[in-house]
């Protein structure tokens, strides 16, 4: 991972890209960060339609505010923050929906897990910045000093996090039997 300043330098040069040719910029800018837009979609439980829609509006906002985005210092950190609130409205959205008894139904617990990939079932018991955290370990197979710099949360604070996390996954894993 580029250091903060590399990295800044980079994300500059990408919105200076989208300000002059949109199209070029927008494909450049869905290239370095797209997986962070798509992994933050996914750990506030977006749906995989839904998360390349929460894609589409992260595209959308950079290229309607790309006159306006000026010093972001953090990159990574502020896409992650963008996307995941652009996920969570995305899902808000969903509560318009008329709710019909068939949707709510669960017919046994094998069906919650076989509905889920194993990975976000694991992790659901954890609050958000715990999910955050082995999301950005395990799926983007960041470091803890990464992380940290990410969530600009001290070390010590994100590995005391990941472990106390890991704890409540395999206390998790006991309770529902599946060692």
């Amino acid at each position: 991972m580029l250091k903060n300043n590399e990295e800044e330098k980079k994300f500059n040069k990408i919105i200076r890209l989208i300000r002059k040719d949109s199209h070029k910029g927008i494909e450049c800018f869905y290239a370095e960060y797209g997986k962070i837009i798509y992994i933050a979609a996914k750990s506030v439980g977006c749906s995989e339609d839904r998360v390349y829609d929460v894609i589409d509006v992260v595209l959308t906002k950079i290229w309607q505010k790309a006159n306006k985005i000026r010093n972001v210092k953090n990159p990574r950190g502020w896409i992650f923050t963008m996307a995941r609130n652009c996920a969570i409205d995305e899902l808000n959205e969903r509560w318009h929906l008329e709710l019909k008894e068939e949707i709510c139904k669960a017919d046994d617990e094998l069906e919650k897990v076989d509905g889920k990939d194993e990975f976000e079932y694991l992790i659901s018991p954890l609050k958000e910045n715990e999910r955050d955290i082995f999301i950005f370990k395990f799926r983007m197979d960041y470091t803890f000093q990464d992380i940290a710099n990410i969530l600009e949360i001290p070390l010590p604070t994100i590995t005391t996090t990941y472990y106390r996390a890991l704890a409540k996954i395999k206390k998790f894993i006991k309770k529902e039997n599946y060692e």
